[in-house]
């Protein structure tokens, strides 16, 4: 069995990883038989095609979570992939940032299920906040604590359920009222990483900020690589074809 979790929204992906996939699988079977293959190692496939193919007396059944799998080459591990998709002792879960290349279209076939956890608009990120209360034990949880945090963290479930679960556990809740720095969100925005933590540094310097002193701080902080980039936005937004918080937006999009 193939399940596919992809998406930007890594707590949510988690959260069915661990909860739905995982604790399912421990029910029934041995958790000696579960292993995590990240393919930052370059390693990574050689150790999954061991793992999926040896047998053992004790326990058939198997299961791998792969990692970073846009890290790897896609081909062979796409291949690896399609010999065990009618393989009912060996479950499969690739957990990728972001839709995987075309060599991996057979993840939306039948019987591999997939899904997606894109970021969160406001509307839901509020409903999915509400349930995760509720689950917690904050039946009776105001609404604009709700609001506050998704005001503080927008899309960024991990934090706003970090703070969360601090008010379940008897923490007062301290909305974040202070102005964030200048160049700490700078830093947060230039070398890439989470794309909703991006977003919400992003938000910060527009709102407290001017997009144009942002775009040319990243810009005369832009490593060799990144240099190139910066400089035909720069050309773009003098052209008129960007404004400065355009091009910002689009350099973050760009990397994810």
């Amino acid at each position: 069995m193939l399940f596919y979790l992809y998406g930007p929204d890594s707590y949510r992906r988690n959260q069915v990883l661990r909860d739905t996939i995982l604790a399912g699988y421990q029910k029934k079977h041995s958790g000696l038989s579960v292993q995590e293959f990240s393919f930052e190692n370059d390693e990574a496939l050689e150790a999954l095609t061991a793992f999926l193919s040896s047998n053992s007396l004790f326990d058939t059944t198997k299961l791998a979570i792969i990692t970073e799998p846009e890290e790897g080459k896609p081909k062979p591990l796409a291949n690896l992939l399609n010999e065990f998709v009618e393989d009912k002792n060996k479950t499969i879960v690739v957990v990728a940032n972001k839709k995987l290349t075309k060599e991996f279209a057979f993840l939306f076939e039948k019987p591999i299920k997939s899904q997606e956890f894109e970021l969160l608009d406001r509307p839901h990120m509020l409903s999915f906040l509400k349930k995760e209360a509720e689950r917690l034990g904050l039946v009776t949880i105001d609404a604009k604590v709700l609001n506050t945090l998704v005001d503080a963290y927008e899309s960024d479930t991990w934090a706003a359920m970090t703070e969360l679960e601090a008010i379940a556990s008897g923490k007062q809740f301290d909305p974040p009222q202070s102005v964030p720095d200048f160049f700490p969100l700078i830093q947060g925005m230039k070398g890439g990483g989470v794309l909703g933590k991006q977003l919400r540094a992003l938000h910060h310097l527009f709102e407290h900020y001017e997009a144009a002193a942002a775009f040319n701080m990243i810009a005369s902080m832009a490593d060799a690589g990144s240099k190139m980039q910066m400089a035909d936005y720069d050309v773009a937004i003098k052209s008129g074809k960007f404004d400065y918080p355009e091009a910002l937006l689009d350099l973050v999009l760009s990397r994810n």
